[in-house]
C-alpha cells in the first residue's frame, strides 16, 4: 500500500488509492467523493454508490483520518479530488491507465494476461484495491454478513469472487477445534 502512495504523482491522487483500499469504493465513487461524505462526528465516511445505488456507511480507519486531517490543509471543501473527478475513469489515457502506471512505478507487477484476439487485461487495477479491501477483512475474521454490507454486495456469489483467504486463516480455524475428549 505504502508504496502505490509513494509512486503516486500527485497529492491528490493519494485520497483514491487510500479510499480504494481503506473504504472499499470503486474507482469513480472515490474520485466523486467529497469533503460532506467524510463524517468526522461519527467517524465514517457515508456515500451513495455509483454503481448499484447503495448507500453505505464505512468506519474510517485511522490512515484514512490521518490522510483526510492532512489534505484539509489545503482544500477541505468540494471534492476531495478536484482534478482526478473530472477525468474520464476508463481507457489508456483515463484514470485507470494512470493507476497502471502508479502500479508499475511502485515496482508491483501489475498481472498482464492475453485476452481473446490480441487484446491483453490488467489483473491488478484501481479495482484491485476493493478486493484486498474485502480480502484483508476476511482475514481479519470479519462476518461475510458485515463485508457485505462494507461493500455494498448483494449477491454472496459475487461477493466470493472478491475474497481470497491467505492460508493461515483456514489454518487457524482448524486449529481452533478442540480436541478430542
Amino acid at each position: 500500500m505504502q508504496g502505490l502512495l509513494n509512486a503516486a504523482p500527485s497529492l491528490e491522487r493519494q485520497p483514491a488509492i487510500i479510499l480504494g483500499f481503506f473504504v472499499g469504493a470503486r474507482l469513480f465513487d472515490c474520485v466523486q467523493m467529497k469533503w460532506e461524505n467524510v463524517r468526522p462526528e461519527l467517524g465514517v465516511i457515508a456515500y451513495s454508490q455509483t454503481k448499484g445505488k447503495k448507500d453505505v456507511i464505512v468506519p474510517m480507519h485511522f490512515h484514512v483520518i490521518e490522510h483526510l486531517n492532512y489534505l484539509s490543509q489545503f482544500n477541505a471543501d468540494g471534492l476531495l479530488c478536484p482534478t482526478l473527478a473530472k477525468r474520464v475513469s476508463g481507457g489508456r489515457n483515463g484514470l485507470s491507465g494512470a493507476f497502471k502506471k502508479i502500479v508499475l512505478r511502485a515496482g508491483i507487477d501489475p498481472g498482464i494476461v492475453d485476452g481473446k484476439g490480441v487484446r491483453k487485461f490488467t489483473k491488478r487495477t484501481f479495482h484491485s484495491l476493493r478486493h484486498s479491501f474485502t480480502s484483508a477483512l476476511a482475514n481479519a475474521g470479519v462476518s461475510e454478513e458485515v463485508r457485505m454490507k462494507l461493500t455494498g454486495h448483494t449477491s454472496k456469489p459475487v461477493h466470493h469472487t472478491y475474497t481470497q483467504l491467505e492460508l493461515d486463516t483456514p489454518k487457524n480455524a482448524v486449529k481452533s477445534l478442540s480436541s478430542f475428549a
